[in-house]
């Protein structure tokens, strides 16, 4: 199978918007007000937190947001990103556990302006915990179904990557272009 035909290439499994039992925009935003403005997502690599997270920066006001992803081992905000952090309003940062103790305090102390702060952790304790991304079997052969127009995950795939589902995907997308699998992606415009 061709790449742009895998179901479960990138972009299509992207174009997924977030689920989860239990969940619902306003308690999300119930709680963050709650919490004066600052919390955050919490959950296992591959459990949905950049997607929510992405998903609610495109609900506010984009020219007062900011979506900060820190890579992997950053340590601390680049000169570029505090400037962003201090002019906005609403700041989205993705990967808040990458940041050492320093670099954490120096966003809060950039960031000390704004009106809303939203991010994502692996643990809770940086910020009040507005809701923990969790994955289960059927939530991924549901989306596996949307992807793919059939049901073919299974319990123990879902396991064998510990609910990440990211890598479940990514499995998915290996099997398909190993085979003579066709389908299509329902991309969302």
């Amino acid at each position: 199978m061709k790449a742009r035909e895998n179901p479960f290439r990138s972009e299509c499994v992207e174009a997924l918007p977030y689920r989860a039992t239990g969940f619902h925009w306003k308690t999300l935003e119930d709680r963050l007000a709650a919490a004066g403005g600052r919390g955050a997502i919490v959950g296992p690599q591959g459990h949905g937190k950049t997607t929510l997270l992405l998903e609610w920066k495109e609900r506010c006001e984009p020219t007062h947001s900011l979506g900060i992803k820190l890579a992997e081992g950053q340590l601390s905000l680049t000169r570029e990103q505090k400037h962003e952090v201090k002019t906005r309003n609403c700041i989205f940062l993705d990967g808040a556990e990458q940041l050492a103790w320093w670099g954490w305090r120096n966003f809060l102390w950039c960031s000390r302006n704004a009106r809303r702060i939203v991010i994502t952790t692996h643990r809770p304790g940086l910020l009040p915990t507005l809701f923990v991304c969790r994955t289960d079997p059927h939530l991924l052969n549901e989306l596996v179904a949307e992807l793919s127009g059939e049901l073919m995950a299974s319990p123990t795939l879902w396991a064998s990557h510990h609910g990440n589902l990211r890598l479940a995907f990514r499995e998915l997308y290996d099997t398909c272009s190993d085979s003579q699998y066709k389908t299509r992606c329902p991309i969302r415009n």
